[in-house]
């Protein structure tokens, strides 16, 4: 048991503390925060899961996240693609490849809605950043700088849509209670009037094919352009998607027009660094072999506890049928006789009992004690019980007895 203790000492350690860090973990990955902004994985208010779990609920129309790459996502008929929360890096000039290809599923049927990340201009006063700040307060990021401006293209543009669509932050300052975008008259009827609106991108066209369908101080800020079967929705702002919109500012009916008529919506994580790689635990996950996986951990656990100490009592008997002696784990012969010995034999008696063991190996063939061991008892009767109790010295002289004895 001595021995035993130690090792679940350390199990019961492991397993506490293994408790503790996936329940730090689980309140991490409920809360969400570790995702990137306006991920359908986040619950704060800067994510986007009430939406996700909103359409979840919704009857004849499916929800699901995509980790894919685009270039293996498939199967884009009659289906909304949202890329909420696009950084401006996206839309530059040279990344030519992600509109075109997001021009790809439009055209195969989809609807794509492109919002973008507006935090980094700021939002409407009455709203705080996760980590307190106010918009005014955090250092503009190089990706916010203006870039070299096409020919046709405003000197203040920071990303543009193929050159056909220019953002660039907003002329002039808003007031809080200019943060609101109106319908333009343009738009379908079921649109609300006037949006919640705190992001201060705004965007500027090239051309009349795409329609703006919702401006602000005579800026486009929500636009519209069909290809092929499909369509793309332009948004200067992510906001109306995010969880905090669906609390201070909710618009079903934007919502509604913004999802279309869709038979699923495909919530896209991969623009925000969150994609699928297939491996072991995704094979698992796939095929549904939790049990396969759990079942091997138990029988890992019971191979290091049967190294330590046997499930089964050991057998006590040999193949005669006679009791085995009983072997004691950590020592050797030796420490095993010194212990047997100091249970066994007293102090005072444990040189005469040497001296006995010694004389019935030393007999007369009629079985008398030898001359020698004769000699050696009279000597052993001439010390008192004190010198016997301190049997070192006298066993010291009977040595020297015999040894003189020997080489007469």
């Amino acid at each position: 048991m001595r021995r035993k203790g130690p090792i679940i000492a350390a199990i019961l350690a492991c397993a506490a503390l293994a408790f503790g860090l996936l329940h730090i973990f689980s309140i991490r990955f409920s809360i969400g925060d570790i995702y990137p902004a306006y991920s359908s994985l986040r619950a704060d208010p800067l994510g986007t899961r009430a939406l996700y779990e909103s359409i979840v609920h919704l009857r004849g129309v499916e929800a699901e996240r995509s980790f894919q790459p685009l270039d293996r996502m498939e199967g884009a008929e009659h289906v909304t693609l949202l890329f909420t929360g696009l950084r401006i890096s996206a839309l530059d000039r040279n990344a030519t490849n992600f509109p075109k290809r997001l021009i790809e599923f439009a055209e195969q049927g989809a609807r794509v809605v492109i919002g973008l990340d507006a935090r980094d201009t700021g939002m409407n006063e009455i709203h705080e950043y996760q980590d307190g700040t106010r918009p005014g307060e955090r250092p503009a990021e190089p990706e916010t700088k203006a870039m070299d401006a096409e020919p046709d293209a405003p000197s203040d543009t920071v990303a543009s849509w193929l050159n056909e669509l220019y953002v660039l932050p907003h002329e002039e300052p808003l007031a809080p209670d200019e943060l609101q975008a109106r319908r333009t008259d343009g738009a379908a009827r079921e649109l609300p009037e006037t949006v919640a609106w705190p992001g201060l991108w705004q965007v500027e066209r090239a051309n009349d094919e795409w329609a703006v369908v919702y401006e602000r101080k005579e800026a486009a800020v929500v636009l519209e352009r069909a290809y092929g079967a499909g369509s793309i929705v332009f948004c200067s702002d992510s906001y109306l998607l995010s969880n905090e919109a669906l609390w201070r500012d909710r618009e079903p009916e934007f919502l509604n027009w913004l999802i279309g008529e869709a038979d699923q919506v495909r919530f896209v994580e991969t623009h925000h660094g969150l994609s699928e790689r297939i491996g072991v635990m995704t094979l698992i996950r796939a095929f549904r072999l939790h049990g396969v996986l759990a079942g091997l951990v138990v029988l890992a656990v019971l191979f290091v506890w049967r190294q330590n100490a046997p499930l089964i009592p050991p057998d006590t008997r040999t193949k005669g049928g006679e009791p085995e002696e009983e072997v004691i784990m950590g020592r050797d012969v030796h420490s095993g006789m010194i212990a047997l010995l100091k249970r066994a034999v007293p102090r005072r008696a444990l040189l005469a009992t040497c001296v006995d063991l010694w004389a019935a190996e030393h007999r007369t063939p009629d079985g008398a004690d030898t001359d020698e061991a004769q000699r050696v008892r009279n000597h052993l009767a001439q010390y008192s019980e004190s010198d016997v109790k301190n049997p070192v010295p006298l066993y010291r002289t009977i040595g020297r007895i015999i040894k003189e004895r020997k080489s007469l």
